[in-house]
């Protein structure tokens, strides 16, 4: 299972309407671009990161990690297009072990908890904006569903 998250960058907290129509039409280009792929399932919004995960099931865990890394560069490109002056890092990480389930009554939440859950969180605070960030896991299960990420990868 993938995990990715991404942090958004640019926003003018001096205009707070501003800034929330910027989170509030990113985070829509995003959601509408979900609704076409149906392997990857949106966990959070909040704040300025939008997270998603893929693989959850076993029919589309062969290919999950392109996949996700794909939504990735969406995530990347969609901030680049529009007119809101938003940076994004994303990250993304390949999750082992996890338990998830359904939370609350009112509105309920898929929730998932996992020791390495905030990886992919981590590979994107720390990254670069513009750019995505995969976690060593990621990249290993990237180049055995695809190909390598690089022509000249690093030695091993």
């Amino acid at each position: 299972m993938i995990e990715s998250f991404s942090v958004v960058e640019g926003l003018d907290l001096n205009d707070p309407p501003g800034a929330i129509a910027s989170l509030n039409k990113y985070f829509n280009e995003l959601d509408n671009g979900l609704k076409e792929r149906k392997t990857l399932l949106k966990m959070e919004a909040c704040d300025d990161s939008y997270s998603f995960i893929c693989g959850l099931s076993p029919e589309n865990a062969a290919d999950h990690t392109v996949k996700a890394v794909d939504f990735a560069r969406t995530m990347t490109e969609v901030a680049a297009a529009t007119d809101t002056g938003l940076r994004v890092r994303a990250g993304v990480h390949t999750i082992r072990r996890m338990l998830g389930g359904l939370i609350r009554t009112l509105c309920p939440r898929l929730m998932l908890f996992s020791e390495e859950v905030e990886e992919a969180r981590h590979a994107a605070v720390r990254g670069v904006p513009g750019c995505i960030h995969l976690t060593q896991e990621a990249r290993e299960s990237y180049e055995r569903q695809k190909a390598p990420l690089c022509d000249n990868p690093p030695p091993t």
